[in-house]
Order: C-alpha cells, then sequence, then structure tokens
C-alpha cells in the first residue's frame, strides 16, 4: 500500500511539475506573452507553438527518466532543486485552477 502512495504522489508531482512548465511556456510565447512584449512585432506566429512544446517535451523527459529511476520519490537535500521544484508545482496548481475555473488559459 506504501508503494500506492508513493506512485501516486511521484505521479501528482510530475503532473503539477509539467503543467507549471507548459503555463509558464503559454505565459511566454503566447500572442501578447512577455516575449513578445520585450521582442516587438519581430515575433512571428509560426515560431510561437513549436517554442511552447520545446520545453514541456524536454521537461517531461528529463523528468520520466528522474521518475523512472526514482530519484523524484526519494527526495533530495539540496534547497535548490527543491525550491525550483516547488514553484513549478505552485504554477501547476495555479494553471490547472485557473483552468477549471475559467475554462481557458
Amino acid at each position: 500500500m506504501k508503494q500506492f502512495f508513493e506512485f501516486v504522489s511521484s505521479f501528482l508531482v510530475i503532473a503539477l511539475v509539467l503543467a507549471g512548465i507548459a503555463g509558464l511556456s503559454w505565459e511566454f510565447f503566447r500572442a501578447d506573452g512577455l516575449f513578445e512584449r520585450i521582442m516587438g512585432s519581430v515575433w512571428e506566429f509560426e515560431l510561437r507553438q513549436p517554442l511552447i512544446a520545446i520545453p514541456l517535451t524536454i521537461g517531461a523527459i528529463v523528468l520520466g527518466r528522474l521518475w523512472f529511476q526514482g530519484r523524484v520519490t526519494r527526495g533530495g537535500k539540496s534547497f535548490f532543486p527543491t525550491l525550483l521544484m516547488a514553484l513549478l508545482m505552485a504554477a501547476g496548481a495555479y494553471y490547472i485552477g485557473y483552468y477549471l475555473i475559467i475554462g481557458s488559459i
């Protein structure tokens, strides 16, 4: 039973982190997003959609490898990776909640 709860909790951590990466990527690369505000009107629509998928794909691959190797469930003692994981989980929870309440991102 303990293994089941560890599996579910690590799955939720992965899901929240990926949702956080996807939400932050969307905020950065969407129309009128942070990148477009910084770069101006040189930002093309054709580049926007693949650039949203690239950080999500890289994050999914890295987190998937860590998850299958068991590193996510063990936890770590260093502060920065734990803080980064917590911030991404918080962003993921925010974007999931925002999507459920508003219906779109």
